[in-house]
């Protein structure tokens, strides 16, 4: 085991490999010129384009799956398929945008209609308004949640929705954003030097007693902060 770690390519052990984000890995790969490894090289150096185009090219390959998030979870499952040649498959995807940021919604968007075209049929669950919008067709369920949901409200092209009595519709149509009384904090909870995933020592006051939104690109620490850091502090 020991003369294994030794073992060190273009200066870097297999571990030193393992602790650098996806994208480093790529162009680390890529400097090597070896024909042997060409076959090799070639389908990872494939598999790590997909997965920094489908948008975790911050993560590391020493990162085990139960510390991603639900939505990293799915995109780099995501990302096996798009390598797929298989048609008249059937997707189903539930709320693939969580936790990505409205910056990263557009390369899913991409991808999921790349899906599309070559064949396939994609289903996808989805709160996130600009999803719903580029959809080709639409089911809306409602009207409201519980005893009060559970009925088809619409069932058609996107464009038939405004003429519905569907609160999906009538928010997507709505253009003025609504101004909120915004409370003011009197005291913090505080976080010191966290360090965790991709946070790097990092400080922070979350106010008491008020709305807070904890927000940033996909892979910026969010969850990490609030699931591990926050929740480890002494609340009272």
């Amino acid at each position: 085991m020991e003369r294994a770690r030794n073992v060190k390519l273009n200066g870097l052990s297999m571990a030193d490999i393992c602790r650098l984000e996806l994208v480093d890995v790529l162009s680390f790969l890529l400097k090597i010129n070896d024909e042997v490894s060409k076959p090799i090289l070639r389908k990872a150096q494939f598999i790590l384009q997909q997965l920094i185009e489908i948008g975790v090219g911050y993560l590391s390959l020493e990162r085990s799956v139960g510390t991603l998030s639900g939505g990293e979870s799915q995109r780099v499952k995501m990302s096996k398929q798009k390598d797929c040649d298989l048609v008249d498959m059937l997707y189903v995807l539930d709320e693939p945008s969580i936790g990505l940021h409205p910056r990263d919604t557009e390369n899913l968007m991409k991808i999921l209609s790349r899906l599309k075209e070559k064949g396939n049929s994609v289903f996808v669950v989805e709160h996130d308004p600009d999803i719903i919008r580029a959809a080709e067709w639409i089911v809306d369920i409602g009207p409201k949640a519980g005893q009060y949901g559970g009925r088809v409200i619409y069932n058609g092209e996107p464009e038939g929705l405004k003429n519905t009595d569907s609160i999906t519709g009538k928010y997507l149509q709505i253009q003025e954003k609504p101004i909120y009384k915004r409370k003011q904090a009197t005291s913090f909870f505080e976080i010191k030097n966290a360090t965790a995933n991709n946070l790097k020592n990092v400080s922070v006051k979350i106010p008491k007693g008020v709305l807070t939104c904890v927000t940033g690109v996909a892979g910026s620490g969010k969850s990490s902060l609030i699931h591990e850091c926050f929740s480890s502090i002494r609340i009272f």
